[in-house]
């Protein structure tokens, strides 16, 4: 019996091995494969490669073209997929990305995530110099007046972001903050083109904010970005500042399953 049980268990390792090959060429060619060419790319028997269509397509991974008797992936290879990634938790994808962007910058680094009319700050490392524009984990900010709050609802489809933008209030934190519906309209216009948006010491007196979207399957999930005193974080520095946080920001949207975001040429 166990040399039975061991002889079926090799067959079940290597059929299972041979269904996610072929799963995996479907999912990757552009177009749909017949029998034989699945059969030579893989170089297995065409009897094999048949049969484990067949048991693919009863699965519902695969699906035949009844006209062209041609093969290709299905949807529920994209659901399989989105549920995977949507379980996967963004702090812990985003932290070594964050680490990476505090070591380049010395500057607060931070990822943000929409909550009803605000943004909340879900993950946090503080600057290493003096007069490091910190905050902390848990904290709340405007979206009016962040840049975190700018590149989240940017992003967000045109309707959610009208709607949200209707319903605030624009107070005013300083001199700087936008004040009318039809100023931030166009800011996240800007923000849609360059890819990254700025807080200029419009919510706190004398710190510049720089962030970029985090996109997931779904759209946006959060945005990330640094903040630094104003002074130190000049027209120069953001310059170089930018597509730096642009490309973490990509870096971890990436990992999970989303679009990535370009800074405008």
């Amino acid at each position: 019996m166990t040399g039975q049980r061991g002889a079926s268990e090799t067959v079940q390792r290597g059929a299972l091995a041979t269904g996610l090959r072929t799963l995996e060429l479907l999912v990757s060619s552009h177009n749909p494969l017949g029998v034989t060419e699945i059969a030579e790319q893989l170089e297995l028997d065409k009897a094999n490669a048949h049969r484990t269509l067949a048991a693919l397509v009863r699965l519902g991974y695969v699906e035949q073209n009844p006209s062209t008797r041609r093969y290709g992936a299905t949807v529920k290879v994209v659901e399989l997929a989105r549920s995977v990634l949507e379980h996967r938790d963004l702090t812990v994808v985003a932290a070594p990305h964050l680490k990476t962007l505090w070591a380049a910058t010395s500057e607060n680094t931070h990822l943000a995530v929409l909550a009803g009319d605000h943004v909340v700050y879900v993950s946090m490392l503080n600057g290493t110099t003096m007069l490091s524009a910190n905050t902390a984990i848990g904290q709340s900010g405007p979206l009016h007046c962040t840049a975190t709050g700018k590149s989240i609802l940017a992003h967000l489809s045109r309707g959610t972001s009208e709607g949200l933008v209707a319903a605030l209030d624009f107070e005013a934190f300083t001199p700087r903050t936008l004040a009318t519906p039809a100023a931030y309209e166009k800011e996240l216009e800007q923000v849609r083109v360059t890819g990254y948006a700025v807080d200029d010491r419009e919510y706190h007196p004398g710190v510049r904010c720089v962030a970029a979207p985090v996109l997931g399957i779904g759209g946006v999930l959060a945005s990330l970005g640094i903040s630094a005193p104003a002074d130190r974080l000049d027209n120069d520095r953001l310059r170089v500042i930018a597509p730096l946080v642009v490309d973490t920001a990509g870096r971890v949207s990436r990992e999970l399953g989303g679009p990535t975001t370009r800074m405008a040429s």
